[in-house]
């Protein structure tokens, strides 16, 4: 493995991902198939309801409710039985802290909407909202994209930013401090893990990679992530399983070789673990 091969995307590379949009859709129908994408996405439900599926855990939301989706979490949205049905959609790349926050600072922000971790918080109901500068910068992005003020974009973008910091403010981190060189590197890890799951990886290999000794690294990778690297490798294998289950038409052996396993069994039953459920259920949903 060539170490100059895992990196992590600096500002200003790739395409430029920042969008304030409204999502409608009709009752019952999918507002947003399965997939999974590096940016940090929130949903914030202007009307009705909707069931949202993010990675294993199912909930209802409806107006006034806030949804964050981590990078690389994958998630799935149904509009609910109310006749009308619509939420804004705001993505971040995460770039954008790279570019306001100073580099020693950057990389721990970014850990926090990198990964869906169990201590921290994806979902936000009105109840829990009201009153507060959350709720407050959310009606203001509201009103900025309602209207046709000059520098409007500029605006819209600014509004984004603060509402990151919001969140980073409300779920401040839990684990044992890290420092910043650790975190620098253990997201180059999870960057190279995202684009080669389906190759063989050695964490001795991805530890070297990075300057880290072995027992140092999966200690770290494990403190900061809550997973283990393998654990993090299944997740990301079967969360892109998962997508192509529900949006392609591979078979099942062929998806499983395409996420990076040998053995069709062994991918079934990892996948049953991850999603509660076997891929076969449904390939077969599909059909019906």
């Amino acid at each position: 493995m060539k170490i100059d091969s895992i990196k992590i995307e600096q500002y200003g590379s790739g395409k430029r991902e920042l969008d304030f949009f409204l999502q409608e859709a009709e009752p019952g129908t999918i507002s947003c198939k399965k997939h999974i994408h590096s940016t940090v996405e929130l949903l914030y439900i202007n009307e009705g309801d909707y069931h949202v599926t993010l990675d294993d855990e199912e909930f209802d939301v409806s107006a006034g409710d806030l949804v964050l989706f981590t990078s690389n979490a994958i998630h799935h949205v149904t509009a609910g039985v109310s006749e009308k049905n619509s939420y804004y959609v705001m993505k971040i790349p995460q770039t954008l802290l790279f570019s306001l926050a100073e580099r020693e600072s950057a990389y721990e922000y970014v850990m926090r909407f990198a990964i869906k971790r169990s201590d921290s918080r994806y979902l936000w109901r009105r109840s829990e909202l009201s009153g507060t500068r959350m709720e407050k910068t959310l009606q203001g992005l509201v009103t900025e994209f309602k209207s046709d003020g000059y520098a409007k974009d500029l605006s819209l973008h600014i509004g984004m930013a603060s509402l990151l910091v919001e969140i980073l403010r409300d779920t401040p981190p839990k684990n044992e401090a890290t420092s910043k060189r650790s975190l620098e590197q253990i997201l180059r890890v999870m960057d190279h893990v995202r684009t080669h799951y389906a190759e063989d990886i050695d964490e001795r290999e991805l530890a070297a990679g990075v300057g880290m000794s072995y027992s140092y690294f999966s200690r770290s990778f494990k403190r900061v992530t809550g997973l283990s690297l393998r654990e993090y490798l299944n997740r990301t294998r079967i969360a892109r399983a998962d997508q192509m289950l529900f949006n392609g038409d591979s078979s099942i052996s062929e998806i499983a070789t395409l996420c990076g396993y040998n053995s069709v069994s062994y991918f079934i039953s990892v996948y049953k673990k991850q999603i509660g459920k076997p891929p076969k259920r449904i390939l077969k949903s599909k059909e019906k």
